[in-house]
């Protein structure tokens, strides 16, 4: 089975919930029968306006829906925004997609000059995912940033201002993401 995070959760103004995927498109979703559906100029999966379910129900039903059809598991992470979701709302899905939670943890990997082994792993406290992709850029087939990135040039420069140390003639510095359950 596939898995992927969720990196948004939005009720639109016309009171839809949609569900941002991170990496996994579900263009024929529709085909299930099953009231999901694919919006392609968002690139999100929703629901109808909710009529008889609650926000929380859809949640639960389109998680559902696309595990057992398309063979994915959504997970909620750490970094996942939340657009027009009311805190109530919010804590609720929470709790229901708690079982399936991913933390995100995004470090730089240290590695000595000449050498494989990986020599110290440095966990980003302060990570600021849309501050870091617009300093990278061209990132258009990684948009969460999930693979390695050398860290030289002015991504250096910004992680040298939030307090880290960079000593470039001993050591290759990379910004790495790494999943891990909490359960």
């Amino acid at each position: 089975m596939k898995r992927d995070v969720i990196t948004k959760i939005e009720i639109d103004v016309s009171g839809q919930l949609h569900i941002s995927p991170g990496q996994n498109k579900f263009v024929q979703i529709y085909r299930t029968a099953r009231e999901v559906h694919w919006d392609l100029k968002r690139q999100t999966l929703y629901s109808p306006v909710p009529k008889g379910w609650t926000y929380v129900d859809w949640f639960s039903h389109i998680v559902k829906v696309v595990k057992e059809e398309c063979f994915c598991q959504l997970h909620l992470t750490n970094e996942t925004v939340w657009v027009n979701v009311p805190e109530s709302i919010r804590d609720e899905i929470e709790q229901v997609g708690d079982d399936n939670r991913l933390i995100l943890i995004r470090q730089i990997d240290v590695f000595e000059k000449n050498s494989d082994p990986i020599f110290d792993k440095i966990v980003i406290e302060d990570f600021d995912l849309a501050t870091v992709k617009e300093i990278i850029g061209n990132i258009e087939d990684d948009i969460q940033l999930y693979n390695e990135y050398k860290i030289e040039g002015k991504l250096q420069v910004y992680l040298e201002n939030l307090g880290y140390e960079f000593f470039p003639k001993k050591f290759d510095y990379f910004l790495a993401c790494y999943q891990d359950s909490n359960h």
